[in-house]
């Protein structure tokens, strides 16, 4: 049954195996300069193919206007350059339009909406919120292993990033596990095969890097940089990609593999004697390149306060960033780290780049009335790094009746942290579970009184603290690494440990005046952590990667 509906005779299938078949011809018209497998040619139309599509719509095959893309914006991750004929999906009982129209239908053909064509037109055009040149136009390949968009900070920053960079004009490709994912709204998108243990967290999941899947995204799109965002397949894929179709790669470095060793000292050194330490050797290897940075260990004692194997990450980190291009973190401290442990020599390619915060933060307002209860707030994924387990020791030795507690997120320690507010004699601790709503989980941190991050040295940024400044939440933390988002006017810095977080919480609970001030530091610092920080940052960093391997500098 499968061969007859690969050959298109299967008539249940609402013409769908006509599509395949169609497919496959055109697969066998080679593309002039394409040095993937002829295969593929066709792939990203299938694999693209809009989720509206019903059984009965077919393909047709139209010329490539000069000048033009696809009109669909699922396509437009096709170069409008590839070939002289491309595929476009036609409703059922709607002719192609290079047909006359049937006097008989009765309803009007789907109106798809019209993008700016990637070709270079004769003048200036608007792209989203701000009038470019095309010349100015970046091409970038964006590239994760989490689960696009709800698997945590990063994602969420990814997500933002593309958001800002589209609205800019500049052209975004997402490549993301196909597990959970959801398609962004506005950029072109393709969903990966992945590996990952079954039933494990998003931070084991990691995109296949085998030669052909890159050899065939490089020879489909055309890029100017492309940027990894985690280092596992995700990082390995995009050498792969930059190094088929000549292009730098810039790395964002998200997490903090130091701070791991303090929640999981088995797994994180395991990690640290395996993975992390033999994966920048194999990248130096994929990428072709790195080999002539030194990579030791770090001068500065304080990196090696963690754990015994600290150093040894962050040798193996500088290995990681010695085969990009360019690589970047929201914590300074991480990229001085890791120039440290190159000797100087990748302080040119390090640059701190600070996640900004949605729109959702920003337009929140306090509805919550003061006065009464106190409310604290933690919000982010329970897992044993996050320490929240800390933040319910605190509370119960706050001992305090007028206050309560709110816990936003899920994650593998939930039902130890229900059982242990379960024991709390005073106040009131709620788990409000995950939301999925940017607009509801800005509410929640703006209508509380304080918000509590007891992560310490984990985060890089701790992209929640950003989030509840923009709100004009006050902050209580314990992290000294930690320094967007936070500063003495609207943030109480306390010891990691439960007394010195209590003794804080007490602090703060009594002193409404106080309160009030660090609420409206709060938001006055919020009012420079935009998305388009972040992605003006991001641009600069990929048009200095760009000009150092054209010196002409020339995005074509």
């Amino acid at each position: 049954m499968d061969r007859l509906r690969a050959r298109g005779r299967d008539p249940g299938d609402g013409g769908q195996g006509a599509d395949r078949l169609l497919v496959r011809r055109l697969r066998q018209r080679r593309r002039p300069g394409h040095h993937g497998p002829a295969e593929l040619a066709a792939a990203p139309v299938l694999r693209n193919a809009d989720p509206e599509r019903q059984p009965g719509d077919r393909l047709a095959v139209l010329p490539l206007a000069a000048g033009g893309g696809d009109d669909h914006p699922r396509h437009r991750s096709r170069p409008p350059d590839v070939g002289p004929a491309r595929l476009r999906i036609v409703p059922a009982g709607i002719r192609a339009p290079c047909r006359a129209r049937s006097p008989q239908r009765s309803s009007p053909p789907r109106r798809l909406p019209r993008v700016p064509p990637l070709t270079q037109p004769p003048t200036p055009v608007v792209y989203g919120e701000r009038v470019t040149s095309p010349q100015s136009v970046v091409r970038v390949g964006i590239f994760t292993d989490d689960f696009y968009p709800e698997s945590g900070g990063v994602a969420r920053s990814i997500e933002l990033q593309i958001e800002q960079l589209v609205r800019a004009g500049h052209h975004v490709t997402l490549f993301a596990p196909r597990i959970q994912f959801t398609p962004p709204a506005d950029a072109a998108w393709e969903a990966l095969p992945y590996w990952r243990p079954p039933g494990s967290p998003s931070y084991l999941c990691s995109l296949q890097t085998v030669p052909w899947l890159a050899s065939r995204i490089a020879a489909e799109h055309r890029f100017d940089v492309v940027h990894s965002q985690n280092e596992r397949g995700s990082m390995f894929l995009a050498a792969q990609v930059a190094r088929a179709a000549g292009v730098p790669q810039v790395h964002t470095f998200h997490s903090n593999y130091v701070g791991t060793h303090r929640t999981t000292p088995f797994i994180a050194g395991l990690n640290s004697l395996t993975y992390l330490d033999w994966s920048g050797r194999w990248l130096r290897k994929v990428a072709a390149r790195g080999g002539d940075i030194p990579a030791g260990y770090p001068s500065d004692p304080d990196a090696a306060t963690d754990s015994v194997f600290a150093r040894r990450d962050w040798r193996s980190l500088a290995r990681l960033a010695s085969a990009v291009d360019a690589f970047t973190s929201p914590a300074g401290y991480l990229v001085d780290s890791i120039v440290d442990s190159s000797a100087g020599s990748l302080a040119g390619r390090g640059h701190v780049v600070a996640s900004g915060v949605a729109d959702a933060f920003v337009r929140a307002e306090r509805k919550r009335p003061r006065g009464g209860v106190t409310r604290f707030l933690s919000a982010g994924r329970l897992g044993p790094e996050k320490r929240v387990d800390v933040i319910l020791d605190a509370f119960e030795r706050l001992g305090r009746d007028d206050a309560e507690l709110h816990i936003v997120g899920t994650g593998v320690a939930e039902a130890a942290l229900r059982q242990q507010a379960s024991r709390i004699r005073h106040g009131t601790v709620r788990f409000l579970g995950h939301f999925t709503d940017a607009d509801l989980i800005a509410q929640e941190i703006a209508d509380a009184d304080v918000f509590v991050l007891a992560s310490y040295r984990f985060d890089t940024q701790g992209m929640v603290l950003a989030e509840a400044a923009t709100t004009g939440t006050p902050i209580l933390y314990c992290d000294d690494r930690l320094s967007v988002g936070v500063g003495p006017d609207n943030a109480l810095l306390t010891g990691p440990d439960a007394d010195r977080l209590a003794a804080g919480m007490a602090e703060l609970i009594d002193d409404t005046d106080r309160l009030v001030a660090m609420s409206a530091a709060s938001a006055e610092l919020g009012r420079g952590l935009t998305a388009a920080a972040m992605r003006d940052a991001y641009v600069d960093v990929y048009r200095q990667v760009i000009a150092a391997r054209s010196p002409a500098g020339s995005l074509n």
